[in-house]
C-alpha cells in the first residue's frame, strides 16, 4: 500500500469516528507504515477499543528520544539473514516484515512493512544452519507475522523444519487472532495439524480484542491438537492496571489460551509513549499474583547487549538510578536498562 492510500484510509477512519486528524500524521506514516485489517476496523467503528491507541499513528512516534532502532543488537545475533540465534537451544526466524496490522509499539518497528522479500529467499541457508547446529531443539517462526504468508508457503517451511531430527518443538508467534481471525480456515488448520508438537503463541493485550470470531478460530486450532499460549506487552494507556490484565488473563484461560509472557516494553525508537516504569510494572504485576496460577504469565524484561530476558518479580533486585535500572545477569555483569515513566 502506498503512503497516500495509507493516509486516505486513516483519514476515513478518523472521519467515521467523528475525530479531527492532524495533517502532521503524514510524517509519522512516512516513517512507520500504517495498516489496519477489516476485522479491526469494524471493531473500532462499533465501539471504543484499546486497539485505537495500539494501531493508530501518533505524533509521539517521531518525538526525539534516546531510544534506538535495534536496542538489543539483533543484527549481531544473526548468523545468517533473517535468523536470530540468541539462546543456545532455540532460534527465531523472521519469516516476513509484513503484518495484517502494524502495532505502534512494535519491538521490530525498524522492519515492519518495509516490503522486503519473505524468508523463503534465504530459507535454504537458514535450514542448513539449523541442520548443522544440533543444539537447536526449538524453532520459532516470527516476523512480521508468519500467518501473512500463504498456506502453501508456510506449509513448505514447516515441512522442511520438521524433517530436522534434533528439532523437537516448532512455535509460531502471530497476532492474526486479533487482527484477522478469519485467516484460520479449515484448510489451514488441516495443514498445521500434521506438525506436532506445534505451539502457537497469540498476542492479545486487552480483553476487548477477543471476539466471537477469535474464539471460533482458537477452538479450531485447539481441537486440532495445537497448544495455544499468549504473550502480552505492558502498555501505558492500554493495559497498565491490575484490573485490565486480570480481565484479559481470565478470559484467555476461559477460552483455553494459556497466558505465557507479559513483556515489559522494549526501549525501541518511536515507542516511548507506551513505556511504563519497571517499579510501576512490578506493582501492577504483584497486585494480580493472587490469581490462579493458570492465569498469571511470567513478567519479563529484555536486557541490552544481546543478554536476553530477565524474569521480573517482587523478589527481583535492582537499583534505580534516575531512569536507569541495573541488573545482574547470569555472569554477574551489571546491565543497565533504560526505563521511563
Amino acid at each position: 500500500m502506498d503512503k497516500q492510500k495509507e493516509m486516505d484510509q486513516l483519514r476515513n477512519l478518523f472521519n467515521a469516528k467523528g475525530f479531527l486528524i492532524d495533517p502532521l500524521l503524514k510524517d509519522v506514516v512516512e516513517r512507520y507504515p500504517f495498516r489496519i485489517s477489516t476485522h479491526v476496523e469494524e471493531m473500532l467503528l462499533k465501539s471504543d477499543s484499546s486497539l485505537w491507541r495500539q494501531i493508530i499513528p501518533s505524533l509521539e512516534e517521531i518525538k526525539q528520544t534516546n531510544f534506538k532502532e535495534d536496542p538489543f543488537d539483533e543484527k549481531y545475533q544473526s548468523p545468517v539473514p533473517n535468523l536470530i540465534h540468541r539462546y543456545p537451544d532455540r532460534v527465531l526466524l523472521l519469516t516476513t516484515d509484513e503484518c495484517a496490522m502494524y502495532c505502534r509499539f512494535c519491538f521490530r518497528k525498524r522492519r515492519a512493512g518495509k516490503n522486503r522479500p519473505a524468508l523463503m529467499t534465504a530459507f535454504d541457508e537458514i535450514l542448513k544452519y539449523i541442520q548443522k547446529h544440533s543444539e537447536i531443539e526449538e524453532v520459532i517462526l516470527s516476523g512480521g507475522d508468519p500467518l501473512t504468508l500463504s498456506d502453501v508457503h508456510l506449509d513448505e517451511m514447516l515441512r522442511e523444519i520438521n524433517k530436522v531430527s534434533h528439532v523437537e518443538i516448532i512455535r509460531i508467534h502471530t497476532r492474526m487472532l486479533t487482527a484477522n481471525p478469519n485467516r484460520i480456515t479449515t484448510g489451514f488448520v488441516q495443514r498445521l495439524k500434521k506438525y506436532k508438537p506445534l505451539y502457537i503463541i497469540t498476542h492479545f493485550n486487552a480483553v476487548d480484542e477477543i471476539t466471537s470470531k477469535t474464539i471460533e478460530a482458537a477452538n479450531q486450532l485447539i481441537e486440532a491438537g495445537i497448544v495455544l499460549g499468549n504473550q502480552s506487552v505492558l502498555l501505558k494507556g492500554v493495559n497498565d492496571s491490575s484490573q485490565a490484565l486480570s480481565n484479559l488473563w481470565r478470559k484467555l484461560v476461559k477460552i483455553r489460551i494459556r497466558p505465557y509472557y507479559l513483556h515489559h516494553p522494549d526501549p525501541v525508537a518511536g515507542t516511548s509513549h507506551f513505556r511504563v516504569s519497571i517499579p510501576k510494572g512490578l506493582k501492577i504485576y504483584n497486585e494480580v499474583r493472587s490469581m490462579s496460577g493458570l492465569c498469571v504469565p511470567r513478567y519479563v524484561v529484555d536486557l541490552p547487549g544481546a543478554t536476553g530476558k530477565r524474569v521480573l518479580s517482587s523478589a527481583c533486585s535492582y537499583l534505580e538510578k534516575d531512569i536507569i535500572l541495573s541488573f545482574q545477569n547470569s555472569n554477574e555483569k551489571e546491565i543497565e536498562h533504560p526505563d521511563a515513566e
